[in-house]
């Protein structure tokens, strides 16, 4: 299947807007062609589905093996990083400092360790960090405190619903983490988005009232992370002067706010819910 006939082949998917991890990226760059995008844990048809926001951008994919992706995910890679699963391994093969966009989206609570010294989550975040450009842009997210306390489903919805989850990550560690790597957090929270928290309201009542409550089968996960507040997410970004690339794009000092940024802002303010911090 092509990466626009899956786009096309639900209508409701037709309807949603663009994933959160990508929304970030469009902020700041549009849709310029020629970002250099670095997607860490590139799983469930991430290249696909990036390549359909960007189709001229530079897409380096990086995980541990393929998870969930089809031939076309595949011929979207223009290069693969392999690593390995302690945060160590393969890392440094990927260039430093190339990337205008980096996106590592739930890979934290994949890698075994402590958290502490060289290797670890924490240790294979700080080797990330190093990837971005100047003026770079990071997009991070794993669960967050409260998937601990949410009802179990089929999928994940509770943390310890998967079993690949071995590290729960503490939000503190890793902005301390980001800070130390001389990025700037943007924003941090619960991830928002509106239109899927409606859609799934009503992917609830099936599961919860209908799927549960009513014929005593357990819940299935997919839709309701929204509804639940499953996920955390960082933006972050290493601030300073772009330096002009080989390949001649024009050199800018900050990366640029897309069009309607401002209103974008001003509507995210309404909406904001005090206490959880503004949706990234």
């Amino acid at each position: 299947m092509s990466n626009i006939s899956r786009q096309m082949s639900s209508f409701p998917q037709m309807l949603m807007p663009c994933q959160p991890k990508f929304r970030e990226g469009l902020r700041w760059y549009g849709r310029r062609e020629r970002v250099r995008i670095l997607d860490v844990g590139c799983g469930n048809h991430s290249p696909g589905l990036t390549r359909g926001v960007w189709p001229g951008c530079e897409y380096h994919g990086v995980d541990v093996g393929w998870y969930n992706v089809d031939e076309v995910d595949k011929g979207e890679v223009d290069r693969m990083w392999w690593v390995e699963g302690d945060g160590v391994g393969g890392y440094g093969e990927i260039p430093e400092g190339m990337y205008d966009l980096v996106i590592m989206s739930h890979v934290l609570e994949h890698i075994r360790g402590d958290g502490d010294g060289d290797g670890g989550p924490l240790g294979a975040l700080r080797r990330v960090c190093g990837k971005l450009r100047v003026g770079g842009v990071l997009w991070l997210s794993f669960p967050s405190e409260r998937s601990l306390r949410l009802p179990s489903a089929l999928g994940t919805l509770q943390f310890c619903d998967d079993p690949g989850h071995v590290y729960f990550p503490v939000v503190g560690d890793v902005v301390n983490v980001l800070l130390g790597e001389g990025l700037v957090v943007e924003r941090a929270g619960v991830t928002r988005d509106w239109v899927r928290w409606v859609v799934g309201l009503m992917v609830w009542v099936r599961e919860r009232v209908v799927r549960k409550g009513l014929l005593g089968l357990e819940m299935r996960a997919r839709g309701l992370w929204f509804v639940y507040g499953f996920e955390y997410s960082i933006v972050a970004r290493k601030p300073g002067e772009m330096e002009r690339r080989s390949d001649g794009i024009v050199e800018v000092e900050e990366p640029r706010v897309s069009k309607g940024g401002w209103w974008k802002r001003v509507v995210e303010w309404l909406v904001e819910v005090p206490g959880e911090g503004k949706r990234p």
